[in-house]
């Protein structure tokens, strides 16, 4: 059979019906200088996953032919299905559905002239996960017209989504990896977290993501011109939900575990397996900070200034990593998985603007620095890669036309920078020369002229 160049390889949906209703009633009352808002309301849910649709057969199965002479791999069987995106095979359908039903219900309002409190609860039901209960607290208190604090505090609940559950997807390993070397032929497999075939890997019904948030900052506002306002926070999720990376049996075949387990399930043909966990906890720290100043220039226009500053530190703890597998020294997530949260991402991140405008023109530039960030290598601590802090400068030139329409023109990333690149050995064949992870991209400079028009 002749092997086809184009593939059609099946189809998945998804569906959300929304219902909501909601109600606000001031309540006034002697004591309080100001009336009170009660709100509330209900709302309704429902949703459906679905992978109802077989790809094409050579999308998705062995083909019966052998690797010719000469090629790498010569005499062994070709891979199954499309190279790189395998078709949804017959295995892999399934549907999922949920109901979720909710009331919630709020109230904010002033204690008294210098304290405003506001307090929030939200009970919801879940077909499939049942019942849970989350709220918010918060508190403003006025020192001054010019200087107030403020607090808040909340919890979070998220249940795996429906994808997270029911997706099952099979695929064939590459025929290369992240070295250049060939991988291991056979059959691999996204499982259902809730599939007894991983069990054995640590593999069970997934648990709702549960979250704290807390922050304290301050608003200063020393004239109608001028704002700052910090804040801190620190957010707590427990049970943060992934994906395990490919369990595989090493290379030399000094253990063959992985394929025993795979075996016992009626799945010999199979040589990898991964799922959706509870993999993590993490807590994120930070400061968010942000100041602006409006200078009035008269008959020469007006000039808007912004500062906006964030810190932000995560750490990961409680990871999920034992299974039968523990003794083969293969994990459930590589080392990439588990640093990327603490330094993938950069450590701070400062913006600078400047908005002015004069008549029908106006000028808009803003200069962006991303600061540190870590490229973790999966498996050689020797090859991580931090780079350095880079600048990005926006700008936005526009006039008004008439009332409704107006021109513009510009450029993100005017000047044009790149973030360093990748050392060569973390290079792929020369394919990702820059990282993937570069917080403004590896595109350079886009330039663009636009219409607008306002209805």
């Amino acid at each position: 059979m002749a092997s086809a160049t184009s593939f059609y390889r099946g189809a998945s949906e998804s569906k959300t019906t929304n219902l909501a209703l909601d109600w606000t009633h001031d309540l006034d009352f002697n004591w309080a200088p100001s009336p009170w808002t009660l709100s509330g309301g209900a709302a309704y849910r429902h949703e459906n996953f679905a992978i109802n649709d077989i790809g094409d057969e050579q999308s998705w199965d062995y083909g019966g032919g052998l690797i010719p002479a000469g090629q790498q791999g010569a005499g062994q069987r070709a891979r199954f299905g499309a190279v790189d995106i395998a078709g949804i095979n017959p295995d892999d359908l399934g549907s999922l559905s949920r109901n979720v039903a909710g009331v919630y219900a709020g109230l904010e309002g002033h204690l008294t002239d210098k304290l405003e409190i506001g307090t929030a609860l939200r009970a919801e039901h879940y077909s499939d996960f049942g019942d849970t209960v989350n709220g918010k607290l918060s508190a403003r208190y006025t020192f001054t017209p010019a200087f107030a604090i403020r607090s808040t505090f909340s919890t979070g609940y998220r249940a795996p989504s429906l994808g997270q559950l029911s997706t099952q997807t099979t695929t064939y390993t590459g025929n290369w990896s992240f070295d250049g070397g060939a991988a291991a032929p056979g059959r691999t497999r996204l499982f259902r977290p809730g599939d007894s075939a991983v069990a054995a890997f640590g593999a069970k019904d997934l648990d709702p993501v549960k979250a704290k948030n807390f922050s304290l900052g301050f608003v200063w506002t020393p004239d109608e011109r001028t704002s700052l306002t910090v804040d801190a926070y620190r957010i707590d999720i427990d049970g943060n939900i992934l994906a395990t990376q490919t369990l595989q049996d090493p290379a030399d075949n000094s253990s063959t575990a992985v394929r025993d387990i795979l075996a016992k399930a009626g799945l010999s043909n199979f040589s990898g397996a991964s799922f959706y966990t509870n993999g993590y906890d993490t807590r994120t720290t930070g400061v968010d900070a942000q100041l602006k100043h409006r200078l009035d220039l008269q008959q020469y226009g007006r000039l808007d200034l912004g500062a906006g500053l964030s810190v932000i530190d995560t750490k990961v703890s409680n990871v999920k990593q034992g299974s039968v597998l523990t003794r083969t020294g293969t994990t459930l997530f590589t080392r990439d998985v588990l640093r990327n949260p603490e330094n993938g991402t950069p450590e701070n991140k400062l913006i600078l603007s400047s908005d002015y405008t004069l008549g029908k023109w106006g000028v808009n530039v803003q200069a962006t620095r991303f600061g540190e960030y870590t490229y973790n290598h999966p498996t050689l601590e020797s090859r991580d890669q931090t780079f350095s802090p880079q600048w990005v400068v926006d700008l936005d030139v526009r006039y008004q036309l008439t009332r409704e329409l107006g021109l513009n023109a510009g450029a993100n990333n005017l000047f044009d920078t790149y973030p360093e690149k990748y050392k060569s050995y973390n290079q792929v064949n020369g394919i990702n020369r820059y990282g993937f992870i570069a917080p403004a991209g590896a595109s350079g400079a886009f330039y663009y002229v636009g219409l607008n028009y306002q209805f």
